[in-house]
């Protein structure tokens, strides 16, 4: 068979144009009555966005950057930051979700007629199918809150279980605030001390006051001595065989008041450091000390008066103003030595008091440190019942879906159209079928002849 040309093609479809007219019409016909018998399905879009920053306000901070304010939310510039949200929307949770608020469809039928998809805007666009236009575009409307709400349950649960950690972390600090203010307390009963820098003033005030006072007596004993020799000098002149051991100025009793004396001195120094001078057991231990001095008086009185050797004369005039100078110096010793006793005593609780001050500001720095905890916790606990009840944006709703006019499925004229064009190709292509088998007609009949005859010879043959 010889090539056709382009014009010969041509006029075989031509020629069979009613052949491809009827195929074309019944195949548009038949898209049309196909299309007529399914039942429509209607679609509708909904979109949204997940902040890429939180709507996170904080109600209680101190800082005036955290304070309540408006914030423009804006979605993720990113499509792998919209995997998660994408997971999400796909997931059999979010069909559960939905179900939930539409229980006329079942959750797989939920999951088979939604799609997702996201914008060249960077939103989430989702596309819900029904036989019922106002029902597709509730099922779009229901995953965007269905979506919020997810979200939403999982901030209120981590608000929650943050609620609860702060709760009993609250409870733990509390604890440990009162362990420290009883440590603080009991160390204050043991070292009595209560306020250890007043008491470190205080001590140093007293110190400083014995210390003047002991330097006094000790300038007293000095002229005390001096005195006594200058008498003694007096005494050789006037009896130059007169010795010191004539100058008994000493008795058991003499003794015993002396030892009391002394230990009067230095219980009326120490209570001096703690008390002030009104204090009833200052005035006792003052009232002791007067009575022992009197005693001392009348025993020196005594001692004098027994050895007068010449009354009135000039010899014993010095004799008894060397005893009255040498039990006066017995009285200054002993109040020096309680002096020096006190003194040592403030100098050791001087020197005790840096350790003893070093860990009460260490137990007051515990308590500062547990009281400032606590008032961070309890704004932590307040700030999370705060944000409890707060309504935080989770998905911004962009577009409502809106009920659709028109089926998406089937599209009746794009179903003709797509078929009509179908059919104008498969009956060009038939035309040409047939003008080919027209045309070899006359040699396919001769090439059958000639094979039923060689067939006919070679069964004669065989016979």
């Amino acid at each position: 068979m010889d090539d056709k040309t382009l014009l010969e093609y041509w006029l075989v479809l031509y020629r069979r144009r009613g052949l491809i007219l009827f195929v074309t019409v019944a195949a548009a016909a038949a898209a049309w009555g196909i299309s007529a018998m399914l039942t429509p399905v209607y679609e509708a879009k909904a979109t949204c966005f997940a902040p890429a920053t939180p709507d996170v306000v904080s109600y209680l901070s101190p800082s005036p950057d955290a304070s309540p304010k408006s914030s423009p939310l804006l979605p993720m510039a990113s499509e792998e930051a919209h995997a998660p949200y994408i997971g999400f929307l796909k997931s059999r949770a979010m069909a559960e979700r939905v179900h939930r608020s539409m229980p006329s469809k079942d959750v797989e039928e939920i999951a088979r007629d939604v799609d997702f998809s996201i914008s060249n805007e960077y939103l989430l666009e989702i596309y819900a199918r029904d036989q019922k236009p106002e029902r597709a575009a509730a099922l779009a409307d229901a995953y965007v809150s269905a979506l919020d709400e997810m979200l939403a349950d999982y901030a209120r649960d981590r608000i929650r279980r943050n609620q609860e950690l702060v709760q009993e972390e609250i409870g733990k600090v509390r604890a440990k605030l009162a362990r420290a203010r009883q440590a603080l307390e009991e160390f204050q009963q043991r070292s009595k001390a209560v306020a250890l820098d007043e008491e470190r003033s205080q001590l140093a005030a007293q110190k400083a006051d014995l210390q003047r006072q002991a330097d006094a007596a000790r300038v007293a004993l000095q002229e005390n001595r001096s005195r006594i020799a200058a008498l003694k000098e007096q005494l050789r002149n006037e009896a130059s065989l007169l010795s010191e051991a004539e100058f008994v100025i000493s008795s058991p009793l003499m003794e015993r008041l002396r030892q009391e004396l002394t230990e009067v001195e230095i219980k009326l120094a120490a209570l001096k450091t703690e008390f002030k001078e009104k204090h009833p057991d200052v005035q006792a231990l003052k009232n002791q000390h007067d009575e022992i001095k009197a005693k001392m008086n009348r025993e020196m009185n005594r001692i004098v008066t027994s050895q007068i050797k010449a009354p009135g004369s000039f010899y014993e005039n010095i004799r008894q103003k060397l005893v009255y100078l040498l039990v006066e110096q017995q009285g200054i010793q002993a109040s020096l030595g309680a002096y020096d006793k006190v003194i040592r005593d403030l100098e050791e609780k001087l020197s005790a008091l840096p350790g003893l001050m070093t860990r009460s500001d260490a137990l007051r720095i515990d308590i500062a440190k547990y009281q400032g905890m606590l008032k961070t916790l309890e704004l932590d606990l307040e700030e999370a019942r705060l944000q409890q009840k707060r309504e935080p944006a989770m998905v911004v709703r962009v577009e409502k879906a809106s009920v659709p006019e028109e089926p998406s499925f089937p599209r009746t004229m794009w179903n003709v159209l797509v078929a009509a064009l179908a059919g104008l190709v498969a009956g060009a292509a038939y035309a040409f079928l047939v003008e080919y088998l027209e045309e070899t007609r006359d040699e396919r009949v001769f090439r059958l002849v000639q094979a039923i005859e060689a067939s006919e010879q070679e069964a004669a043959a065989g016979e």
